[in-house]
């Protein structure tokens, strides 16, 4: 028997239960907070949905490398910190080991939370756990990663997923990759799905469709990194381009990551530097400018465990192109043109066609702006807080 793994346990009211009205603390690892990308975005955003579920309810402690690091903590939370100002990159590994372990007996906390794949080794046998897995990239798509992540990933996540009591999935894609490595763990997966993260007051509004001859662009949002497919997309633009002079220019976002992604380079050699552009990172308000006039988002990626760009450009009513593989047709779903992420040809079918097809354009774009709907962070906070009450409830049994 197949097991719904979206649906929620019960207790997310503060005023039932063994902790009546009681603050319930819940300690966070929050090392990823100035990595940025997407995982840094999920931490923030479920912080502050939590809390604003909770009320007075729960309490965060949270556990960083530094006061500088726990700056970017989003406003309005209320929190109580523990800092071991190990390095910010090689923190989060060590921290397993030394300060995380070592402040969860000193505090036993009426739940821990790791938002990030992994747990802290010796952690209390009173203590239970919670764990967010928002991929399993090591064993889906190994080779786009740096080895020794791998390495790590593939022992501490086996470790992390049978310590925790309860598993919270981003997709069900996700869910059913852990369950089908971890046959054990799926009788306590659940998946929440995240929100948009790029807030805009026109973000609910339908934007003027584009012709092939204004100045809307193809938008690509993502780390620069093997799993993304850019040597693909990039090589896929320029043979579109032969077939369509007039095609949209493509606008490339993200920071640097590992792997030598040299988008510059990509771009010089194929002579498309007048129609391809790379700005790197943005803030959030060039990139709410870039969402709203984009002819479309491109992602092809290789592999997915959710794909938050393709959220936030629904939000915006875009239409998207992406991979057939992994995550993104559910999340994706009526609003995309998917793609074979391994197929040059199958992605510049796809740039051609969304292209010349204003129709399609239009009738996607509106099934993206209802797709995006059922994306929201304070429904995600809520879904989040019913597991962490069931699991401390559980606990305190």
């Amino acid at each position: 028997m197949t097991r719904r793994f979206d649906k929620m346990p019960a207790g997310a009211d503060m005023e039932s239960g063994p902790f009546g009205g009681e603050c319930v603390e819940v300690a966070v690892d929050c090392g990823t907070l100035t990595v940025g990308g997407g995982i840094s975005r999920y931490l923030k955003e479920m912080l502050l949905a939590v809390s604003q579920s909770a009320g007075e309810g729960v309490r965060f402690r949270i556990y960083g490398r530094s006061s500088r690091q726990l700056a970017d903590m989003p406003p309005g939370l209320s929190f109580e910190t523990r800092q071991d100002h190990l390095p910010v990159h090689v923190g989060r590994i060590l921290s397993l080991f030394l300060s995380l372990p070592f402040w969860l007996w000193r505090d036993r906390p009426a739940l821990y939370w790791g938002p990030a794949h992994r747990l802290p080794l010796f952690v209390p046998s009173d203590v239970p756990c919670v764990v967010t897995v928002h991929d399993l990239c090591w064993a889906k798509c190994p080779r786009s990663m740096r080895r020794v992540t791998r390495w790590l990933d593939r022992w501490l996540m086996g470790r992390a997923v049978g310590r925790a009591s309860a598993v919270i999935a981003v997709s069900r894609a996700t869910a059913e990759d852990l369950s089908r490595l971890y046959p054990h763990a799926r009788e306590k997966t659940f998946v929440v799905y995240e929100g948009g993260s790029i807030p805009s007051p026109r973000r609910a509004q339908k934007r003027p469709d584009r012709s092939r001859n204004d100045e809307g662009h193809f938008l690509f949002v993502g780390t620069f990194e093997p799993r993304k497919n850019l040597q693909r997309l990039i090589s896929a633009y320029a043979t579109a381009l032969k077939h369509e002079q007039n095609l949209p220019s493509l606008v490339l976002v993200g920071g640097l990551g590992w792997g030598g992604v040299d988008v510059e380079r990509m771009i010089a050699e194929l002579d498309l530097g007048e129609k391809v552009r790379c700005l790197g990172r943005v803030s959030d308000d060039h990139l709410q400018r870039l969402y709203s006039d984009a002819v479309a988002l491109v992602m092809p990626s290789l592999y997915e465990g959710f794909g938050l760009p393709l959220v936030e450009a629904m939000a915006y009513g875009k239409p998207l192109l992406t991979s057939s593989v992994a995550s993104m047709p559910e999340i994706a779903g009526d609003a995309a043109v998917l793609v074979d992420p391994l197929a040059v040809d199958s992605i510049a079918d796809g740039l051609l066609t969304l292209a010349r097809d204003a129709e399609l354009r239009q009738r996607l774009g509106a099934a993206a702006l209802a797709r995006a709907a059922e994306f929201d962070w304070a429904q995600a906070g809520r879904q989040t807080l019913s597991i962490f009450m069931h699991v401390a409830r559980r606990t305190a049994r």
